[in-house]
C-alpha cells in the first residue's frame, strides 16, 4: 500500500509567543510581565492568583493599561483554561498568567487533586492517581499552546540560599531561584523561558527558540525586550488558513487570516457535530444575521409549522416562513441556494451538487448558515443553558423553551393528566374480579 507522504521547503511563519517568567518571590515577575506584553503590543488580560497582587503595578512608570480577572482556589486547570478562553472571547492580544505555579502545587491544584484522588482510592496507591492528572494537565498545557493570543506566564521557582561575600567582603546571605514550580517539563512547552535573579532583577535565558538571546546574553527585561520579540514573530510568512464552512459545504477553499480564523473558532461551532470552526469574514458574518434572527423567532408565538427545518441536502437551517414563499415543488425542505439550483435540475429525488460557479448569494433576510454562536439559551423552568437545537425542538413540543430535564418533566406530568383517576372501592371491585 502506497503512502502520500509528501515533504516541502521548511519556511518560518508568523507565530504567536509562548513566555515563561520564572523567579522567586520578589525577583519581580509580574513587572517583567507586563513590560513585555507593552513591547510587544495590543490589549492585555491578566489571570491573577496571587490574591490581588497583580493590580499593585497599575499607575507605576512605564506600566501600560492591563484588565484582571482574579480568581482564586481551587486552582484547578479547568478553572485556568476557562479565564484563557474568556480572554480570547473578549478579544485581547495578550494573555498574562499569573501564575502558572497554582495550577500545580496551589490548593485544588494539580498535586492537591492527586492526594485527594489517592485517598478516597481503596489501593492509596498514588501511582495509579497520575491517569486522571495527566490528561488535566495536558489539557491546560493545550489552551496555551492553541491560543490566539500572546501568553506570558510566570512561574514561581523553587528557592535555596547560600552565604557569599560581598564588594566589601562580608558575609552575605543570598537567595538563589532553582527549578521552576511546576511539572518537570513544563519548561519544553515554551517558545522563550526567562530565569530572572531575585537581587538585582538581571534574567537570562535558559531556553530560546528564537536565538535573540544567548544564554550569556545578561539583561533586565524592559519594553524593548517586548518590541525585539515583536519583530521577530512577524518576521515570519503569514500562515494562511480556509474557512471551514466554505470547504465542507461549498468544496471550495476561501483563504482567511490566522487571526480571523482562530477568533471566529472560539465563538462558533458547527450546528450538527459540535465541533468549533473558522469562518472567513462573509460566512461569520451570515453566521451572526442568522442567530439574532433564530434568537428572534424563538421569542415569537409563531405555530408549528413555522419551526425551523434543516435543508435535506446541505443541512443548513431554513427558516419555514421563508420557505412558504418559494416558487417550486414543496415535496422537500430546501435552502436558498439548493432550491435555486433545483430550476436548473427537475429531478428532486437526485441529490444536488452546487459548483463554486453556481453558488448564489441570498439577500442577508433570507440567508441561511450552518454556524451558530455558541448557544447562551436557558430553559424557562431552571435556567439551564442549552443548545438552539433542544430550544427549537421545546418550542415545537411544549410551546416554550426547556431542557431534556424539564422535557421529560413536562412529558410526565401530561402523562399523569391523562391517567383515570379512581376510588378506593373501584379499585377492589377490579381486583376481585
Amino acid at each position: 500500500m502506497e503512502n502520500n507522504f509528501q515533504f516541502t521547503k521548511a519556511e518560518r511563519h508568523k507565530a504567536k509567543a509562548r513566555i515563561a517568567l520564572c523567579a522567586p518571590a520578589g525577583g519581580g515577575k509580574t513587572h517583567s510581565a507586563l513590560l513585555l506584553a507593552k513591547g510587544m503590543g495590543g490589549t492585555i488580560a491578566l489571570i491573577d492568583t496571587e490574591n490581588g497582587s497583580a493590580e499593585m503595578e497599575a499607575g507605576k512608570p512605564g506600566i501600560p493599561d492591563y484588565d484582571v480577572l482574579t480568581i482564586t482556589a481551587p486552582f484547578s486547570p479547568l478553572k485556568y483554561i476557562q479565564a484563557i478562553q474568556a480572554a480570547e472571547k473578549q478579544g485581547y492580544n495578550i494573555i498574562i498568567i499569573d501564575s502558572l505555579s497554582h495550577a500545580w502545587a496551589g490548593s485544588g491544584g494539580l498535586l492537591d487533586i492527586k492526594d485527594k484522588i489517592t485517598a478516597s482510592s481503596a489501593s492509596k496507591n498514588s501511582y495509579t492517581a497520575w491517569r486522571d492528572i495527566t490528561p488535566m494537565h495536558n489539557q491546560l498545557v493545550d489552551a496555551m499552546l492553541q491560543s490566539s493570543a500572546n501568553i506570558i506566564a510566570t512561574m514561581r521557582s523553587k528557592t535555596e540560599y547560600t552565604m557569599d561575600k560581598d564588594d566589601t567582603g562580608r558575609t552575605a546571605i543570598k537567595k538563589l531561584g532553582l527549578a521552576p514550580v511546576q511539572r518537570e517539563g513544563m519548561d519544553y512547552e515554551f517558545t522563550i523561558v526567562f530565569d530572572i535573579d531575585q537581587q538585582k532583577h538581571y534574567a537570562t535565558s535558559s531556553k530560546d527558540r528564537t536565538s535573540l538571546f544567548p544564554t550569556d546574553r545578561i539583561f533586565i527585561i524592559t519594553e524593548e525586550t517586548g518590541q525585539e520579540i515583536k519583530n521577530w514573530l512577524e518576521a515570519g510568512k503569514e500562515i494562511i488558513m480556509y474557512c471551514d464552512y466554505c470547504r465542507i459545504q461549498h468544496k471550495k477553499q476561501t483563504p482567511v487570516k490566522m487571526e480571523q480564523y482562530q477568533r471566529t473558532k472560539t465563538l462558533f461551532t458547527d450546528v450538527f457535530n459540535g465541533k468549533e470552526i473558522g469562518l472567513c469574514e462573509n460566512c461569520e458574518k451570515a453566521a451572526i444575521t442568522f442567530q439574532q434572527k433564530q434568537k428572534e423567532f424563538l421569542k415569537s408565538d409563531k405555530s408549528n409549522d413555522d419551526l425551523l427545518e434543516v435543508c435535506v441536502n446541505c443541512n443548513s437551517y431554513v427558516d419555514m416562513e421563508t420557505f412558504k414563499n418559494y416558487n417550486y415543488d414543496k415535496t422537500k425542505v430546501l435552502c436558498y441556494n439548493c432550491q435555486a439550483k433545483i430550476k436548473k435540475q427537475p429531478d428532486i429525488n437526485a441529490k444536488i451538487e452546487i459548483k463554486e460557479e453556481d453558488n448564489l448569494t441570498p439577500p442577508i433576510n433570507e440567508r441561511q448558515a450552518p454556524a451558530q454562536i455558541k448557544p447562551e439559551l436557558k430553559c424557562s423552568a431552571c435556567s439551564m443553558k442549552i443548545t438552539t437545537r433542544e430550544a427549537t425542538y421545546s418550542t415545537k413540543q411544549f410551546k416554550k423553551i426547556l431542557c431534556r430535564v424539564c422535557q421529560a418533566n413536562a412529558r410526565g406530568e401530561e402523562m399523569a393528566k391523562e391517567k383515570k383517576e379512581i376510588s378506593i372501592e373501584e379499585a377492589q371491585k377490579i381486583l376481585t374480579k
